[in-house]
């Protein structure tokens, strides 16, 4: 029995470290944002509160929700964009260091699309 009670403890304290991990910061995580800016902003939609930006190495685009109004109000376009493919999270200029907004949906280039469908 005394086995099985540590067994218990074992997974229990194991939980409590993945749910520390979860909580903490994204960057403490080692999902930090690259050093240079991956991507740049192309379309704003204030209406709706969607950043549309493109991956310069790539051509795709991906759309981030910013549900904050006044960074809203900061963004230009031709602004930087820092991705995290991985969490799907983005930093932008006005955003300093930490990763604010979440990636919504990416899409193909136009020319990818149109040769995956002729």
């Amino acid at each position: 029995m005394l086995g099985r009670t540590h067994s218990i403890e074992r997974a229990i304290a194991a939980i409590g470290v993945a749910a520390l991990w979860l909580m903490a910061p994204t960057a403490a995580r080692g999902h930090s944002p690259p050093e240079e800016p991956c991507c740049s902003v192309v379309r704003l939609d204030l209406a709706s509160s969607i950043v549309t930006a493109r991956d310069l190495a790539t051509g795709y685009t991906f759309r981030v929700e910013v549900r904050s109004k006044k960074l809203l109000s900061t963004i230009k376009v031709g602004d930087k964009v820092w991705a995290n493919y991985a969490v799907k999270r983005v930093r932008l200029s006005a955003t300093g260091d930490s990763l604010c907004c979440p990636i919504l949906e990416t899409s193909a280039p136009a020319a990818q699309r149109k040769a995956a469908n002729p």
